[in-house]
């Protein structure tokens, strides 16, 4: 491959006019293209081990995904959950302020509604 195209030259097939003494060179060059050959099978084995391999774990991957997703949805809910819950302590503590100032302003009213029938009724407590 060339580096700066890209492209993959083709280079021309040797043959028996090219090199003088090709049958001194056969038994050589049969052992050559066998263990090139056998090489490329070990390679190619390894290959497919490792597409084998890739596969389980892109399988693996998804079902962890699909259990991530899944607990997700599961962890929104509890979180919406706490949210609402902490939405609804925020109203309570609100109408507990409010609640306190407006027990004094109940209590006083009582206190002046008493004093008011004392005086209707002439009654007075004794003391």
């Amino acid at each position: 491959m060339s580096a700066t195209t890209g492209e993959v030259r083709q280079f021309p097939v040797p043959s028996e006019a090219t090199y003088p003494h090709a049958e001194r060179r056969t038994d050589k060059t049969a052992r050559i293209l066998f263990d090139l050959q056998k090489g490329h099978e070990e390679v190619r084995g390894r290959l497919d081990d490792g597409d084998t391999r890739m596969e389980n774990i892109e399988g693996a991957v998804k079902a962890n995904t699909d259990i991530t997703q899944q607990i997700k949805v599961d962890t929104s809910e509890i979180i919406d959950a706490f949210k609402s819950f902490t939405a609804a302590m925020k109203v309570l503590e609100l109408i507990g302020k409010i609640a306190k100032p407006l027990t004094y302003v109940v209590m006083l009213g009582t206190a002046i509604a008493g004093v008011v029938s004392a005086f209707k009724s002439g009654h007075f407590p004794k003391g």
